[in-house]
């Protein structure tokens, strides 16, 4: 595995589980990977309410085959940014609860920055992602949600949201904003460009806090109601 160096000079308990996880071949299909191994250790002893004594984290995962993030990094404290690498392309992965607060009453008001720029994964579950991130500002990367089917409380107390993509035609359930008041106009345009159309199927509706929905043009609600959306 690679690791950010601050971080291995600043937390012997987690250096000591890559270190152990660096040291496992790589197992047959049908087995666990060294990332799968890896997100379950982070999920169950290092991330999950961790008080990290740095500010940003660079992890890379080489491998992510049938790897599981949700809650890798639930109640975590001390981290203004992450940033998520893999080499891989067209792999799916749960982030559900993957950087949220750890009950629906609590905040955290220390992570600003989220960057999946090079983390291209096919998102399978968003439920809780971000709940809770009240200073959250930015999520770097293209989102691809074509493979969640709920988006529950995703961006939930996400109050000062600003920048976030999705890629084009990936969201295809209900999705809300409602709390994002500050969100860009290119975020906005993304969002929308991230709408599958779907005509033809029920209709799924997209929430957007009072202020933005007072800033979208009559072309873009145009292309909400166009593509079968419910503007809420």
């Amino acid at each position: 595995m690679i690791y950010n160096t601050e971080l291995q000079n600043n937390n012997a308990e987690l250096q000591s589980i890559l270190d152990s996880v660096n040291a496992l071949p790589d197992v047959e299909s049908g087995g666990q990977s060294n990332a799968d191994i890896l997100l379950s250790l982070i999920s169950g002893i290092s991330f999950v309410g961790a008080a990290f004594p740095l500010e940003e984290l660079e992890l890379t995962i080489p491998n992510l085959n049938g790897a599981n993030g949700s809650i890798s990094f639930q109640a975590s404290s001390g981290l203004k940014k992450i940033k998520l690498i893999t080499d891989q392309t067209d792999v799916s992965m749960s982030m559900g609860n993957m950087f949220a607060t750890i009950a629906a009453t609590t905040y955290n008001d220390e992570l600003q920055v989220i960057d999946l720029s090079e983390f291209p994964v096919i998102m399978t579950s968003a439920i809780n992602m971000c709940s809770g991130n009240r200073e959250l500002k930015e999520i770097i990367g293209s989102l691809n949600v074509s493979s969640v089917k709920t988006f529950t409380n995703m961006f939930r107390y996400c109050t000062h949201l600003r920048d976030v993509r999705f890629v084009s035609g990936t969201i295809k359930y209900n999705i809300g904003f409602a709390q994002s008041n500050l969100l860009s106009d290119e975020s906005i345009q993304s969002i929308l460009d991230g709408l599958a159309d779907l005509t033809g199927v029920d209709a799924q509706t997209i929430t957007f806090h009072s202020d933005v929905k007072a800033k979208l043009t009559e072309d873009q609600i145009v292309t909400i109601t166009g593509k079968n959306w419910t503007l809420a």
